[in-house]
């Protein structure tokens, strides 16, 4: 697959996989419609989304199959959304899926996952031209997720964030463990690679408990972290306390240069 000449990109930068996304109307569950919303979602494109509409300049970098349908109105929605479409990398053979049942009452939402050999996860690292992709980029954004998918997408994430560190463009990575996507020990592998060229880590308790061993407040488990990679300059976690379905109660906690503040 041919690398694409991109332009300078935005500041903000992020990488990762868009998916469709299916759900059933309302409340109801897959076994109960017939019916099923479309929409397109993905850790990474939140972000961007999200910044981009609070005026933020933001780009994505994935990639999606070349003359599809579903690549097509992926795109165009990200670009309505007002982020920078052009380091999208066009192969490969289909767009990944999810299918959520929203929670209700006491049942929580459920996800079913359909993205093997979707098209980021068969590309190859030298298809995203990092250097290129990060022309102009103050920061990238990276998850744990993009490396669960496949051993070529671990290498193209530790790339970018590689080629991010040497340009000095701030790095940001949230674990976001996926037991349905790979171990705690694989993960605590990749992390370990990723990690040490990173500046800010998003990092539940979660996350931390699974990964690393660290099982205190968050304080301290942040503390813990930013002394094992010492290069992190901040940690930060939203702070659940769930109550029925999808309600829950949300506090954050963020160390940020040895400053700790929750809210």
């Amino acid at each position: 697959m041919p690398r694409r000449t991109v332009r300078a990109m935005p500041r903000f930068v992020a990488f990762g996989e868009l998916m469709l996304r299916l759900s059933p109307p309302g409340a109801l569950r897959l076994t109960q419609t017939t019916t099923l919303e479309v929409a397109f979602g993905g850790a990474e494109a939140n972000v961007a989304v999200a910044l981009a509409g609070l005026g933020e300049s933001t780009g994505f970098v994935t990639c999606l199959p070349d003359n599809n349908s579903l690549s097509t109105l992926a795109i165009n929605t990200l670009r309505g959304s007002g982020v920078n479409v052009d380091g999208i990398v066009r192969g490969g053979d289909r767009v990944g899926v999810y299918f959520i049942e929203p929670g209700a009452g006491n049942r929580p939402a459920v996800v079913t996952y359909d993205r093997a050999r979707s098209a980021i996860a068969e590309a190859d690292p030298t298809d995203f031209d990092w250097d290129a992709l990060l022309s102009g980029a103050e920061s990238l954004h990276l998850t744990g997720i993009t490396p669960a998918l496949s051993d070529s997408c671990r290498r193209a994430t530790l790339e970018a964030a590689t080629v991010a560190r040497s340009r000095g463009v701030f790095v940001s990575v949230d674990i976001n463990y996926r037991s349905k996507l790979w171990s705690p020990s694989e993960a605590a592998e990749a992390m370990e690679e990723l990690l040490p060229l990173t500046d800010f880590c998003f990092a539940s308790q979660g996350d931390l408990g699974q990964l690393f061993g660290i099982t205190d407040d968050y304080y301290t488990a942040a503390q813990k972290l930013t002394t094992r990679f010492p290069n992190l300059k901040g940690v930060a976690a939203t702070l659940r306390e769930p109550f029925v379905g999808s309600l829950a109660a949300l506090r954050a906690g963020l160390l940020w240069l040895g400053h700790y503040a929750e809210s």
